[in-house]
Formats: structure tokens, sequence, C-alpha cells
């Protein structure tokens, strides 16, 4: 029969570890409520000061938004503006022909690169 292996004094079978477990559990919980405070409350002390121009940029905005409708059609409207509208549509005209055969390379490239890849 084999001997039973003498218990010397082991602390973790001789004493009870409760009063520290309940120790550490509460320094835990304490901690949880302590970090949930400083994130909500303590490291955010510019939140009111962001209410506040939120507040005072959204009326300055609502202010200045018929006056902004107003300069915007003025320069829609002007001799120089729509001679660059115009130029960019001839722009954009004479790039479609190109633009084609591009996405036709384009789409050829991907088809050779799949039949490589077999995805």
């Amino acid at each position: 029969m084999p001997e039973t292996p003498s218990i010397e004094n082991d602390p973790v079978v001789t004493k009870s570890l409760s009063l520290l477990l309940l120790i550490s559990a509460i320094a835990l919980v304490f901690s949880l409520v302590w970090a949930i405070y400083d994130e909500v409350y303590g490291l955010r002390p510019w939140k009111d000061y962001q209410a506040r121009f939120v507040k005072q940029y959204t009326r300055f905005l609502r202010k200045t938004r018929p006056l902004q409708g107003v300069a915007e059609k003025a320069v829609r409207q002007s001799e120089e503006y729509q001679k660059l509208d115009q130029t960019l549509r001839d722009a954009e005209k004479a790039m479609e022909h190109r633009n084609k055969e591009i996405g036709e390379e384009l789409r050829n490239i991907d088809t050779r690169l799949m039949a490589l890849t077999d995805t």
C-alpha cells in the first residue's frame, strides 16, 4: 500500500484563502467602477465645450445657409463658370472612347488573371 504523502505546512491546504479572494474581488470591482467613471466623466472634460460648440455652430450654419445658396447660384450663372463647365463636358466626351478601351483592357486582364489563379 502506498504511503500517504505527509502534508507539511502547505498554505494552500492548511489555510483558508477566502479572505484574500474577497479582498481581490472587491479590489477588482472597485477598479471596474473607477474605470467606468473615469471613462464616462473623468477623461472627457471637453464634452460640455463640445455640446456648446455644436449648438452655436448649428445656429451659425442655419444663418449662413441661405446666403451661401444665393452665392452658389450666382457662381453657377457666371460666364466663367459656364465656360469651365462646358470645357469639362467636352473633355469628358473626348475621353469617353479612351475610357471604354481601358475598361475593355481591364476586363481582358481580369479574365486572364482569373484563369491563372483558379479562384
